[in-house]
Order: C-alpha cells, then structure tokens, then sequence
C-alpha cells in the first residue's frame, strides 16, 4: 500500500476522532482529555462488567497516562478537574496506599451513560445519508482495521 493512502487514512481516522471528542466535550462542559479519560474508564467498566472482574470500576492512573499518552501529571490534573465537578473519585487499597485507582462516581457515570445514548442521536443524523449498504461496508472494513491493528500490537509484545 503506498504512503499517500496510509497517511490519508491516519489524518481522516485523527479529524473523526478530533471531531467526534470535541462534539462531546463541548456537550458536557469540559475539556477533551476528561471526556476520554473518563471514556476510557467508562469503556473498562463495560468490558470488565461483562466478564464479571471485580476490578471494572477503576483504572490505575500509570494505566491512564499509559493509554492516553501523557505524563502521570497531567493525568493527576485532568483527574483533579473531574474530582471538583463530582465526576471521578481516587480510591486506594489497604494493601498498597501507594498505587492510586481512579473511579466514575455515579454522576460520572450517568453522564457518560446518557452521552452514549446522545451519540446514537448524533452518529444518526450524520450515517442516515450514507445509506444502508455503504454503513454496514464502512463497519465491516472499521472491524478489520480494529482486528489488524490488535493482531499487530499482539505481534509487539
């Protein structure tokens, strides 16, 4: 495949994922960073839940900075900001005080739960003018680009 594709493919798949994370944020009245972070979460939640792990309602803050690509710092600050607006919670565990986790409080989750609901809304209005048969070919081509890319982090571990 030749550069000029894959470098169009990474700046249409950024602008999506820029317009999409600035949609919501802008929705819910905070920054970008907080919204995926506490996607991110969120997201941990759903997975874990389904497999009935008891760690699903937290996520440690190194796993935080690790997934979003920032210092511990700044994940502290964006952490910090939720906390005062009730969103997210620190909790620590008597057998290590030292190794910090970081909850959705319910507020936290009943907003991320109700934006989830919005995107269907939202995601509608946009998809509803591709047509049927080109939305189920751009969600069968977004799974194998999903599957390719985990076999791939798979092969780098």
């Amino acid at each position: 495949m030749n550069e000029e594709r894959i470098k169009r493919l990474l700046w249409v798949h950024m602008k999506i994922t820029r317009l999409i994370a600035h949609h919501y944020a802008n929705h819910l009245k905070m920054s970008k960073g907080e919204f995926i972070m506490m996607n991110l979460i969120y997201g941990k939640m759903e997975k874990c839940e389904e497999k009935n792990k008891e760690d699903a309602h937290h996520m440690k803050i190194s796993d935080l900075s690790e997934r979003l690509g920032v210092a511990k710092s700044a994940v502290s600050q964006l952490v910090n900001n939720l906390e005062e607006k009730g969103l997210v919670e620190r909790i620590t565990t008597k057998e290590d005080r030292r190794m910090v986790y970081v909850a959705l409080t319910k507020s936290g989750f009943d907003m991320i739960t109700e934006a989830q609901g919005k995107a269907v809304e939202y995601y509608s209005g946009i998809v509803d003018s591709m047509g049927e048969q080109d939305l189920d070919t751009l969600i069968t081509l977004l799974e194998r680009l999903r599957d390719a890319f985990i076999e791939k982090n798979k092969e780098q571990q």
